[in-house]
């Protein structure tokens, strides 16, 4: 099936289901392995998603079937997203406990509730040994703000999110095979 509440009805990609067949154990879960039962061309950064949401992207290739995933929890994780109500561009990475969006001006306009959103525009990392443009499309669901401070003093709001999806609970997600496709409905 290829759409749900992450991708909407016209996604312009093809989807291959996966199992989720390990969780990294420690005090957070931050990587996945998943397995197809069918050959996947595999990428580097490639995305992950469930019917909830984005998860995260594919780190290291185990073989043609399986693959390990960095989740959005992962501590070095960072990706581009946007304020779908405003379209505000902001960095998500993880801190501590909590998602947070940071880079978004004290002065901007964020509420709780505000749906985030992959933003498409290209992270920054060495991909020249991948091949690959290292974009994550625009329009996967990552999210909505769950707080929004401004502090007395600095430049950035600090903002927090719920994410819509998790790998605590999914047995079954999707690799996105052409990224570079798009989300149509976006």
């Amino acid at each position: 099936r290829e759409a749900g509440p992450a991708l909407e009805p016209g996604y312009a990609t093809g989807l291959v289901p996966c199992r989720v067949t390990t969780r990294q154990r420690g005090r957070q879960v931050t990587m996945i392995k998943i397995a197809s039962t069918q050959v996947v061309p595999w990428r580097v950064y490639q995305p992950v998603v469930s019917r909830s949401g984005y998860l995260g992207r594919v780190r290291q290739i185990v073989s043609p079937r399986e693959a390990w995933v960095d989740l959005l929890a992962a501590p070095d994780f960072a990706l581009g997203v946007e304020f779908e109500r405003t379209g505000l561009i902001g960095i998500l990475r993880p801190q501590a406990n909590d998602i947070q969006v940071d880079m978004v001006g004290r002065d901007e306009d964020v509420q709780v509730g505000d749906v985030v959103i992959t933003s498409g525009i290209t992270e920054v990392r060495d991909l020249a040994a991948h091949g690959d443009t290292g974009q994550t499309p625009r329009g996967f669901r990552l999210g909505v703000v769950a707080t929004v401070e401004k502090p007395a003093e600095g430049m950035f709001k600090e903002i927090t999110l719920d994410l819509a999806a998790t790998a605590d609970v999914n047995e079954t997600v999707f690799v996105v095979t052409n990224p570079n496709a798009g989300i149509a409905a976006f």
